[in-house]
């Protein structure tokens, strides 16, 4: 697939139609290896998550997916948020690998925030186990989020 430019690329909410694309994505996504334990949800789960999932769509294909989740702020958080404060939590966020580099990551992080914040959402919170989190952390800082904590592990 040749990379497209950003003024075809349209970023919307997501649709029943949309679920297979957002799957095969999910698919490619498993494929690269790029994400620790990260496994093709099923059809269910991906249809659920519709209200809070955005697709970007170039010359109409997928090639972008974020997904979200409204919760509130509870015990573990209260030292960066007040408790029962309205959290929208980044749960995915994916551009297919011959789109990456153009500025489609960032207009759908942008368009999920702006979701969340038309949901009541007044703080926002993400954790990544890319193994690409060299590249991952500067990206999500430059749209304002902080490293809070950082969870490492021995086997």
């Amino acid at each position: 697939m040749a990379k497209v430019t950003l003024p075809t690329l349209l970023v919307r909410r997501a649709r029943l139609a949309d679920v297979p694309g957002v799957l095969a994505m999910f698919g490619e996504w498993e494929a690269e290896g790029s994400c620790r334990n990260l496994r093709i949800p099923p059809w269910e789960r991906v249809e659920a998550a519709l209200p809070l999932t955005l697709v970007a769509e170039a010359d109409e294909v997928l090639v972008g997916f974020a997904q979200g989740r409204l919760r509130t702020a509870g015990p573990g958080l209260d030292d960066i948020f007040t408790p029962g404060q309205r959290l929208l939590a980044v749960e995915n966020l994916f551009v297919t690998r011959e789109q990456r580099g153009q500025g489609i990551g960032s207009r759908l992080l942008a368009a999920l925030l702006e979701l969340g914040a038309d949901r009541g959402a007044t703080g926002y919170l993400l954790s990544t186990a890319t193994l690409q989190w060299p590249r991952a952390i500067p990206f999500y800082q430059r749209h304002g989020f902080q490293v809070w904590t950082v969870t490492m592990f021995r086997r």
